[in-house]
C-alpha cells in the first residue's frame, strides 16, 4: 500500500525540521530503496517517520504531539459492513434530539422504540446501512412537522 497523504506532510514536515539538504534527504530515502517517498510503502513510510522523528527528538527540534483523542459515540464500534457507520450514527442521534420531545436522559430508549416499531430494529447499534436514507428521511418529516407545529404554536 502506497504511502498516505499525512505521512508524506509528516515526512516532509520532518526533512524541514531536520534542516535536512535533498542531498541528505536522498541519502535516507535511498536507504529505503526509494528516489522519492512516493515511492515509499505505507510501512516503509511509518519506518521512515519514526527515524527522522527519533533524529529529530534527539537533536531537540522535534517533540513529537500526541493528541488526546476523545472518543466519539459509537467509534468503537468501527465501519461495520452491512450496518450504518458511526457518523451515520451519530447524524440519527443528532436528528432525534432535534425533534424528541422526550426528556434526554430517555431519548436513546424513545429513539430505539421508534426504530423497533417503523424498521423492526431493536437497537440503534444495529440499523442496517441500507435502512439509514428512511430512517434519516423519516426524522426529517418529524422535524417538518415540529417546525410547522411550533409555526402554528406561536
Amino acid at each position: 500500500m502506497a504511502p498516505t497523504k499525512k505521512q508524506i506532510r509528516a515526512i516532509h514536515t520532518l526533512k524541514g525540521a531536520l534542516k535536512m539538504n535533498d542531498e541528505s534527504y536522498r541519502d535516507v530515502l535511498s536507504s529505503f530503496n526509494a528516489r522519492s517517498s512516493l515511492d515509499l510503502s505505507f510501512d516503509k513510510a511509518k519506518e521512515l517517520i519514526e527515524l527522522l522523528s527519533s533524529r529529530a527528538s534527539v537533536a531537540g527540534l522535534w517533540v513529537p504531539r500526541r493528541r488526546q483523542k476523545t472518543a466519539l459515540p459509537f467509534e468503537e464500534l468501527g465501519n461495520r459492513p452491512g450496518f450504518a457507520s458511526p457518523a451515520q450514527l451519530r447524524k440519527v442521534c443528532a436528528m432525534w434530539d432535534q425533534v424528541s420531545r422526550v426528556e434526554p436522559a430517555d431519548r436513546r430508549k424513545a429513539l430505539e422504540s421508534l426504530l423497533t416499531r417503523q424498521y423492526r430494529i431493536e437497537k440503534l447499534e444495529w440499523l442496517p446501512e441500507h435502512l439509514v436514507g428512511k430512517v434519516v428521511k423519516t426524522l426529517s418529516i418529524m422535524q417538518k412537522q415540529k417546525e410547522a407545529h411550533d409555526v402554528a404554536g406561536n
